[in-house]
């Protein structure tokens, strides 16, 4: 589907302390470093190259031991999250080009799509969470008008969703990534519906983690599509009063979220030139948010609470949205409108510590925020040389590090040539 974005909207606020220009800096630093608990080691093999490894870790999925088949899982999430080329991934790269033992593994293992179905059957808790995190990121890769993949991929997340022998946890990773790969891969509205329904039926569920899926994927979901849909009776009754109701809710990411889908909702009447009745009340409850100082949440929340609804308030009394921008290696990312941020909300939940590497290679990242494509062939090439263990600009970088930490332990020890 790539960048489905319904409309286009006025300057506005939002989210996780993007409420001003001001707020840029810290905004792409966290791109670089707030998720840096999350990294893994992606191979500690020096021989092994990037294809060897890759392919290792799917024939691995085979195999019986469940405690192998996670460890494989986390190291296919961890290499696709720093980046694997499209050919690798697909299995559309010459093969001559790679070594005998790569070329060995690829004829005798299943392909990666099918071997994470076959585990999401029957999943423990973490092959559920992972195996959906790994088909939520293929489809980043894989990018739009991949119907096929969607197709293939929907039955199982709906099973995973539905059933309630399933740990909560697993529930909404599956819901979420079937939210994404409808995003990235379907090219049809109608499946964007069906996904924006299931959401629907979970967003009251008792599990807050649940239910905060739910809304983040509706969100998601909804600002690819025409303002004229979203501001239409009774879909605009329905889906206000739901979100109305969820201000209330004790977990506060489920406010926030909330808040968010209404602000984005409040965006398409502003673009439709629809006033809604109940506007200023709305807009005086979101007010009583932004400035909330109930000893009843944490400090912490309290801050995280205010800063969402005062860009909340702001386009609901004001049709004013979040504008953030920020530099990347000379290119300018901006983010004018609540679609654009749902979106990139969605791409920094996958990504996380990789987005900068995403950013520099995968032309799915940057068509979604509109950046220029990057050359294929440029990105294969330059990603494969950066990753390589035994690559010429791995090795050099290796010596570049030798010597400085050589020149640090020197400096240290000047000090006994005084004795």
């Amino acid at each position: 589907m790539g960048k489905k974005s319904g409309r286009q909207a006025q300057p506005r606020g939002s989210r996780n302390g993007y409420d001003s220009d001001d707020a840029s800096a810290s905004f792409c630093g966290s791109v670089a470093s707030n998720d840096t608990d999350r990294s893994m080691d992606v191979d500690t093999n020096d021989e092994l190259t990037q294809e060897e490894a890759f392919h290792e870790h799917i024939e691995a999925l085979l195999e019986k031991r469940t405690t192998t088949r996670v460890t494989a899982l986390k190291k296919i999430e961890a290499l696709l999250v720093q980046y694997i080329p499209l050919d690798l991934l697909m299995d559309k790269y010459d093969k001559a080009t790679l070594s005998p033992r790569a070329n060995q593994l690829i004829g005798s293992a299943d392909t990666l799509q099918s071997n994470v179905l076959h585990i999401l059957r029957r999943p423990s808790i973490a092959e559920g969470v992972l195996g959906a995190q790994v088909l939520a990121l293929m489809a980043l890769i894989m990018g739009e008008n991949e119907d096929g993949f969607y197709n293939q991929i929907k039955g199982p997340l709906h099973l995973l969703i539905k059933s309630e022998t399933q740990s909560s946890e697993v529930r909404a990773m599956a819901l979420q990534a079937l939210g994404t790969v409808c995003f990235i891969c379907s090219s049809d509205e109608e499946d964007t519906h069906a996904v924006m329904a299931a959401c629907e039926a979970h967003l009251g569920d008792a599990s807050s983690a649940l239910a905060v899926a739910a809304l983040d994927t509706w969100g998601c979901l909804a600002s690819t599509l025409p303002s004229a849909y979203l501001v239409d009776d009774p879909f605009l009754t329905t889906q206000m009063e739901v979100f109305l109701q969820l201000l209330e809710h004790a977990d506060v990411e489920v406010r926030s979220s909330a808040g968010e889908n209404i602000a984005l909702l409040f965006e398409a009447l502003a673009t439709a030139h629809v006033v809604y009745p109940d506007r200023d009340v709305i807009a005086a409850q979101l007010l009583a948010l932004s400035k909330d100082s109930s000893k009843k949440t944490s400090k912490r929340d309290r801050k995280e609470q205010r800063s969402v609804f005062r860009d909340v308030h702001k386009t609901v009394a004001d049709d004013v949205s979040p504008s953030v921008t920020f530099t990347f290696q000379h290119e300018v990312l901006r983010f004018q409108d609540w679609c654009t941020l749902k979106q990139y909300a969605t791409l920094k939940k996958w990504l996380h510590v990789g987005f900068q590497e995403h950013l520099k290679y995968n032309n799915t990242v940057r068509g979604l925020l509109d950046l220029p494509l990057t050359s294929e062939e440029q990105s294969r090439v330059e990603k494969r040389d950066t990753l390589a263990k035994n690559s010429g600009a791995r090795k050099q970088q290796s010596e570049v590090m030798k010597d400085q930490r050589q020149r640090r332990m020197n400096q240290k020890n000047l000090f006994l040539a005084d004795y």
